[in-house]
């Protein structure tokens, strides 16, 4: 397989079963076979939960998946349990390894998710990169990611409507925006991600260290 040539695509979200609704697994699932079918790669933290739904999505639909760990070598029983393709043990722990699986993809989708996922949703953002939030599978307590968004507004895509906003005052030369729609099916969110990958995601950035001298 050619990895430079494939598009990678991080998803992230509740990696704990318990409380998890049928809906979110299904969904996931979902996309994970999408994921597989528009012949990406879908990278994730190897994690449980909505992570490992989207992951046997993605191999039963043919699909290759990377997955970012924090320990520091996986076992081939390990392997086949998380349904693990491409293994990339670090051994930096659950937070020490977010920085590594946000820069491996070129954009991501964010799954609902609690304090874990926010942190993802902000490594992306901070790595200027396109990250899509879907909200409406989250459980009961779990941040809502669209209330924390500064300079917000309004925009279709896709046909969906979604709210647009960054997480500080950086100039919008430096970051890409952050986009939040409320539950759409898994292929209307992998085609707003995508194309907002092809419009945005390519296109050149203010120098990063504008962004360091300003705050």
């Amino acid at each position: 397989m050619d990895w430079q040539s494939k598009r990678k695509v991080a998803v992230f979200g509740s990696w704990r079963p318990e409380g998890l609704s049928r809906r979110a697994i299904d969904w996931s699932y979902q996309l994970g076979s999408l994921i597989a079918k528009a012949e990406m790669i879908l990278v994730t933290g190897g994690s449980g939960g909505v992570v490992l739904a989207c992951r046997r999505g993605c191999r039963d639909a043919g699909g290759m998946n990377l997955a970012v760990l924090p320990d520091d070598h996986i076992s081939d029983e390990m392997r086949d349990q998380t349904v693990v393709d491409i293994a990339v043990p670090t051994g930096l722990g659950v937070l020490g390894r977010m920085p590594i699986l946000t820069e491996s993809a070129d954009y991501g989708i964010a799954v609902g998710g609690g304090a874990g996922t926010l942190v993802e949703v902000a490594l992306t953002y901070l790595q200027r990169k396109i990250v899509v939030v879907v909200e409406g599978l989250r459980r009961r307590g779990d941040p809502a990611i669209s209330r924390v968004l500064t300079r917000r507004s309004r925009v279709k895509i896709a046909g969906a409507t979604a709210i647009r906003g960054y997480l500080d005052s950086k100039p919008e030369y430096l970051v890409r925006p952050i986009h939040v729609v409320n539950l759409v099916s898994p292929a209307r969110a992998l085609q707003i991600a995508d194309g907002l990958y092809r419009a945005l995601g390519t296109e050149p950035l203010g120098p990063s260290d504008v962004a360091d001298r300003e705050r």
